[in-house]
């Protein structure tokens, strides 16, 4: 800078830019507004989640992700506050499956499995391939839909639209409090 020319540092001197410590972005109030979830009043801040110990002060607040899946987690140890990076288990109110769900199921049954445990928790929306309407894959639409009879589980053949949008109407329509949908 000290070699620069005039026009140079007459430049730098009548910039714009101001200094991250006197921004706006870096003064308490902004800072505040931007990390608390008041503004986002979730059911999952009220009820001290099941998962964590209680009476136990976090440090650093949990991301409403890592809530959501603190709450849905399955076998985890007492005490344990799930953090980004995590492995968990889940266990979803509803799980949708689509076109592809015939070489899952095809790995269901070569396991011995007679029987899924909870059939209202899977939605079978064939969405992703209806145009094609060769033999090969109007058999695997029917074999789903033959799958989806046999063990219970909420089907919508080809044609009733677009799978995510089903699951969300299909999940709006049910009465339950705090779905967690994958």
């Amino acid at each position: 800078v000290a070699a620069a020319t005039p026009l140079a540092r007459s430049l730098i001197r009548a910039s714009p830019r101001r200094s991250l410590e006197r921004s706006q972005y870096n003064q308490p109030a902004f800072r505040h507004s931007s990390t608390t979830v008041s503004a986002f009043h979730t059911n999952l801040q009220e009820p001290a989640l099941p998962n964590s110990a209680p009476g136990k002060k976090l440090t650093t607040p949990q991301t409403l992700t890592e809530k959501i899946l603190q709450r849905y987690s399955v076998d985890l140890p007492m005490g344990k506050v799930v953090r980004s990076g995590d492995y968990v288990q889940i266990q979803p109110h509803r799980c949708l499956t689509h076109d592809n769900t015939w070489p899952v199921a095809m790995r269901f049954m070569s396991t011995g499995a007679t029987k899924i445990k909870d059939p209202a928790q899977l939605v079978f929306a064939l969405d992703h391939d209806v145009q094609n309407t060769s033999p090969s894959n109007l058999k695997k639409y029917d074999q789903i839909q033959e799958l989806a009879k046999k063990h219970g589980v909420n089907f919508f053949g080809a044609g009733h639209g677009i799978g995510h949008q089903i699951m969300a109407s299909f999940s709006a329509s049910i009465s339950y409090q705090g779905p967690l949908v994958c």
